[in-house]
């Protein structure tokens, strides 16, 4: 098992503070609550977002959003 730690930095505000989130929590707030403010996509509907990580981080690259893994954790890491 993996845990991914990422960092998601807005390139049209370079004022607003990056947003950390683990892989499953970024996937949440998309789907709950971005998709619907941000308006439906025509390249990626919610359950390509839901299947897909690399849709994910194209949908967010579509919005500007630039999504950089900062931190791997393993099960061997938790020992």
């Amino acid at each position: 098992m993996k845990l991914h730690i990422l960092k998601i930095s807005d390139r049209d505000d370079h004022t607003s503070d990056p947003m950390y989130y683990t892989m499953k929590g970024l996937r949440e707030q998309i789907l709950n609550e971005w998709y619907d403010i941000w308006g439906e996509h025509i390249d990626y509907s919610k359950e390509q977002i839901r299947e897909s990580d690399d849709n994910l981080f194209e949908y967010l690259n579509s919005w500007n959003f630039d999504v950089e893994v900062i931190l791997t954790i393993t099960e061997k890491d938790l020992v």
